[in-house]
């Protein structure tokens, strides 16, 4: 079995319908926290107001066209973590469309509509990347696939420890 990633097309309406046997046992699910989603929205909302508020006043003020330019950019970036704060709000509103399943046969990882099974046969490397604060899957036939450490009750290298254990242990399942 491939890989299915993306959006529910024919690829993401086939992932959806992976049987036990495809995926082997589940070993473990991890959901994201609403309540840790929201705070995270939150804060990201009033950083960007606040952000926007500096931006506009430094676009009403006298100041050299360089740093307007600068203020400009302020306000596109304020704008954009405006939309991410709204994509956070939706995802702790369904938890259960966000989450991380390890499988005997692969690792299963549902982000609302867009859908990504990779059997562990084609992981070759799994480790934390300390300077952005997630987990890489190295795949043999793709690029890295980042996971944000956002699971309650699970640390970012408990959970590598965890994904490594998946990975490592016989693949089988008892069905091969």
């Amino acid at each position: 079995m491939g890989e299915a990633e993306g959006t529910p097309d024919a690829v993401g309406h086939r992932a959806l319908a992976l049987s036990e046997s495809e995926l082997g046992t589940l070993i473990e699910r991890f959901e994201v926290d609403p309540a840790t989603e929201r705070s995270v929205s939150r804060l990201r909302l009033v950083a960007a107001v606040l952000a926007g508020l500096g931006a506009i006043a430094m676009l009403l003020s006298a100041l050299p066209f360089a740093i307007l330019l600068i203020a400009v950019l302020a306000l596109l970036v304020s704008a954009g973590w405006i939309a991410k704060s709204r994509s956070i709000e939706k995802r702790a509103r369904m938890p259960q469309e966000h989450f991380l399943a390890l499988h005997a046969r692969g690792l299963l990882v549902r982000e609302g509509a867009s859908l990504t099974w990779v059997p562990w046969e084609r992981v070759t490397h799994i480790d934390v990347d300390d300077e952005r604060l997630d987990i890489v899957l190295e795949r043999s036939e793709d690029d890295p696939l980042r996971l944000e450490p956002r699971y309650p009750g699970v640390e970012i290298y408990a959970l590598m420890h965890r994904l490594r254990n998946a990975w490592r242990a016989p693949h089988d399942d008892g069905e091969q």
